[in-house]
């Protein structure tokens, strides 16, 4: 028995080796929607030895999933300084529902761990491939207004309704009096 153990360890090496599946999941606070659909979370759940992915998201009972919407998910490893996108993912619901879930394949993900800081959306200048930062996951309405105006964000939130807009007549109170400013010192020196 004891001589057969080394062919019996090669051959196990030799099998393919179980998948492996991970799950990362996020939270998004209720109540920070624009648009129709408030998310509350998402599971991202993916198979390291295939690819295979199914993102499992959660809304909240008030503001279920319903009518037209669009889903666009982007994942930003820092970790490994790789993306994931499954964008323009439009539907549209006669029924409302709280739980909505998306699946395909992507073998770019093989090598992501659930222990990978993942982030659902990136600013500009962290090398992602749109260079904007609209590089982002989010439920948005159908058809889609423009940014912020009838979307929720999933995770990081720019586009809460309690963040009160600047107002722009300050700001241009505030240029214009640097303007005049200027001229006079301008005019100052040219007098003297």
């Amino acid at each position: 028995m004891k001589k057969y153990i080394p062919q019996l360890v090669a051959v196990l090496m030799l099998l393919p080796s179980a998948a492996m599946a991970e799950t990362i999941s996020f939270v998004d606070p209720v109540g920070d929607h624009t648009g129709n659909v408030d998310v509350v979370g998402m599971d991202f759940t993916f198979d390291t030895t295939t690819g295979g992915y199914t993102i499992d998201l959660t809304a909240d009972n008030a503001n279920p999933f319903v009518g037209d919407f669009r889903i666009n998910i982007n994942l930003f490893n820092v970790t490994l300084d790789e993306f994931f996108q499954s964008t323009f993912n439009d539907f549209n619901l006669a029924a409302p529902q709280t739980s909505f879930s998306l699946s395909g394949a992507d073998l770019n993900i093989t090598d992501w761990l659930a222990s990978h800081t993942i982030a659902t959306s990136t600013l500009a200048g962290l090398g992602n491939p749109s260079s904007s930062s609209l590089f982002r996951s989010s439920v948005a309405n159908l058809p889609f207004e423009s940014i912020c105006v009838s979307e929720d964000i999933i995770g990081i939130d720019g586009c809460s309704p309690d963040i009160p807009p600047v107002p722009v007549p300050a700001a241009v109170w505030l240029f214009g009096t640097a303007l005049v400013g200027f001229v006079g010192i301008a005019r100052r020196r040219r007098l003297a």
